[in-house]
């Protein structure tokens, strides 16, 4: 139904010739805060303040310092027919120190589809070729409306998701698709195992969370209480708002609209098209008012605003007052989404007019206000990307950046006394900045990193090259892994390693594992693999059909383990990979290879490569027990070796290219052993009750 309205809302840009004010509440004020977007979908507030707009061409803008940056934070290939484009944004609750920002986007190659991918920041642009696809959809019908495209981080830490039915009702009420739905899924792309139907779908469609709906193009988690708000845009009657909960259906498209059905859920709030108040078309926005710094009137606190496309007009629905609704602005040119900010305003994309607005309560806009004080912090150290300090001073409520040593960290704001900062990964020891609209406020004394990545060098290179990487709080214990890539790793001193860029890694940001709580950090900026590089899809000389994964079994177990990969056009494949590892396979059929899961294997996607192109599973292959790496590479009969893994639980033997040998187990991911008299060149084996584990490269006895 957003098809129309959507080529409305074209048209009303190209006749917009001036950034227009909505009519608002005596009291409040509507200010321009850029201009200048083509045709956008979404946006979402970053940590530090920026605003990321989405245009529905492809290019994610950044509006900063009330600027629109003129070269975008990336620019992607979509299928922007109809409904279809670049639709949802969302960061990752981490973002300040993992830099991830996740994007929903149509795929333009046949057969378009939608798909859910994670980028990489490196301050106002995207890392280049970061892009790591977590979740490809079901292909589309040459139906370019109903994709839905809300994409939002719900309080349990998981990435939410609502897919329209591509204009087939029947897509709503099967779990053979994940089309007309709302998924949940792991940051990562994994599928929970608590998911309502887990246990009744099967391969990527475990990932829906609830059904029966026809186009959810925004939803909204109410901050404190988690409860979540579902816009779904109706047919030619009736536009809904819908509580979400886990496993409900909401019966489209038997039902639309306010509904006796003891088979459904009915939704919380309807309006119609043609009759009552409100009228419109296509509801979108979706934002609940409990910031952090409340400006509004007290009375506006647990409102849900919520907007029409073609009506033009923002209300809100009171929770606390039997869900009754009443006008809050009107004169918007097609408004599509919205967002509350910590500081209390109200900022609202205006498609029709390439804008975002913000509305503020008062003498027109929070304006600079008293500057900020730093009176003390707590703890005064920690280690980087997992220490959470609490900040205390004055004049803080309307903080827009936190910085330690330069690197924004993500907050949030307590009170106008408090925040909470997480320490940014690559932090190094030095004083805390808070910036505010009023002024720069740094602490008097310094806050100690203990534990960090903070650079490394070169920062890019091919596999097997060595990289330098500095830091503080290393131990015998640690060891790197490139973009969760693990990699062999030789300890200099406490502040610095030196690691060997393995064969499967990709570019993305370095890690460093050691024996300890916490017991990794993260590099602040992404180290770029170049030359040699495996991967990638897209055509061959084959001039077939390209493969597809549709699903594996098992979906975990040791190396060595018997997986069955189910797919299409499998025929002539020339590689299997887990995690990058090249696998042993034996192809059955055009539809089925049995793989055996490699020596040093971890847990990530499975590939399947052919003449025509390269698979990739929609979901990760879990290695319980492997040998993914261990330093040094080499040594003498008696020299002490670190061996990193997973399943590392009950450990009854290691051996040496057979050889048995003493050891001492740090957990399920580390141990220490010692080159055993009588030890040849070879491989290392770690045996548990779960069986036992080879490494993929040989220790070389000395």
């Amino acid at each position: 139904m957003l098809r129309v309205q959507f080529a409305v809302a074209a048209l009303a840009l190209v006749l917009a010739g001036s950034a227009a004010a909505a009519t608002v509440p005596p009291g409040f004020t509507d200010t321009l805060v850029a201009q200048g977007m083509s045709n956008p979908t979404a946006m979402a507030l970053a940590p530090d303040g920026r605003i990321f707009v989405l245009q529905q061409g492809g290019s994610v803008r950044v509006i900063k310092n009330g600027q629109l940056l003129s070269t975008p934070f990336l620019t992607l290939n979509v299928d922007s027919q109809g409904e279809r484009g670049l639709l949802g944004i969302a960061f990752d609750p981490a973002f300040a120190a993992n830099h991830f920002v996740y994007l929903y986007y149509t795929v333009p190659t046949a057969p378009a589809h939608n798909r859910v991918s994670r980028f990489t920041a490196n301050g106002d642009v995207a890392v280049p070729n970061s892009e790591q696809v977590l979740l490809d959809l079901d292909s589309l019908s040459s139906a370019t409306n109903h994709n839905g495209g809300g994409l939002h981080f719900g309080p349990d830490g998981k990435l939410y998701l609502g897919v329209g039915e591509n204009a087939n009702g029947s897509n709503a009420q099967t779990l053979t698709n994940l089309l007309g739905k709302v998924l949940r899924f792991n940051p990562d792309g994994t599928i929970p195992a608590d998911n309502p139907f887990y246990g009744q779908a099967s391969g990527k469609n475990r990932a829906i969370w609830a059904l029966g709906l026809r186009n959810p193009f925004t939803f909204g988690f109410q901050p404190g209480t988690g409860r979540l708000f579902i816009n779904d845009v109706g047919e030619s009657t009736w536009e809904e708002i819908d509580e979400g909960a886990a496993g409900a259906n909401y019966g489209w498209p038997t039902t639309e609209g306010p509904t006796n059905n003891p088979s459904f859920k009915g939704p919380l709030y309807a309006y119609q098209h043609a009759a009552g108040t409100p009228t419109g078309c296509a509801i979108t926005g979706g934002a609940f008012y409990n910031p952090p710094q409340v400006t509004f009137p007290a009375s506006y606190v647990g409102n849900y605003f919520f907007s029409d496309l073609c009506g033009g007009w923002i209300y809100k629905l009171d929770p606390a007052n039997g869900n009754a609704v009443s006008s809050f602005a009107s004169g918007i040119a097609n408004p599509v989404d919205m967002i509350v900010t910590p500081g209390g305003d109200l900022l609202y994309l205006a498609r029709g007019e390439g804008a975002v607005h913000r509305v503020s309560f008062g003498s027109g806009g929070p304006g600079p206000g008293p500057g900020p004080s730093i009176s003390s912090f707590s703890p005064a150290s920690g280690a980087a990307g997992s220490t959470v300090v609490t900040i205390n001073g004055t004049s803080l409520g309307s903080a827009t950046a936190v910085m330690f040593g330069g690197l924004a960290a993500a907050f949030s704001v307590v009170s106008d006394t408090a925040l909470h900062v997480t320490v940014p990964n690559g932090a190094t020891t030095g004083p805390i900045a808070v910036t505010t609209p009023g002024g720069t406020a740094t602490s008097a004394s310094n806050f100690a990193v203990t534990f960090t990545v903070s650079g490394f060098s070169p920062t890019s290179g091919p596999p097997g090259a060595t990289v330098t990487i500095n830091g503080a709080g290393f131990s015998v214990f640690s060891s790197a892994r490139f973009n969760g890539v693990a990699a062999s790793t030789q300890v200099v001193s406490s502040t610095q390693l030196q690691a060997t860029v393995p064969a499967a890694a990709t570019t993305g940001l370095i890690s460093v594992f050691r024996y300890g709580t916490p017991n990794t950090t993260t590099s602040a900026t992404s180290f770029t693999v170049t030359g040699g590089g495996g991967g990638g899809g897209g055509g061959g000389g084959g001039g077939g059909s390209a493969p597809t994964i549709s699903g594996f079994s098992p979906a975990s177990g040791p190396t060595g383990t018997s997986v069955g990969i189910t797919g299409t056009n499998l025929t002539g494949a020339t590689s299997v990979k887990f995690n990058g590892r090249a696998a042993g396979f034996t192809v059955d059929s055009a539809t089925h290879i049995t793989a055996t899961v490699p020596d040093g294997a971890s847990t990530g996607r499975v590939t399947v490569t052919t003449p025509s192109g390269t698979a990739t599973s929609a979901t990760n292959f879990t290695v319980t027990l492997s040998v993914t790496s261990f330093t040094p590479t080499s040594g003498t009969v008696g020299a002490t070796v670190y061996v990193s893994g997973a399943g590392f639980s009950g450990v009854s033997a290691v051996t040496f290219n057979g050889t048995p040998a003493q050891f001492t187990s740090f957990g399920a991911s580390v141990l220490s052993t010692r080159v055993p008299a009588g030890a040849t060149a070879g491989r290392i084996a770690v045996t548990t009750p779960a069986g036992t584990a080879r490494s993929a490269s040989s220790f070389t006895v000395r």
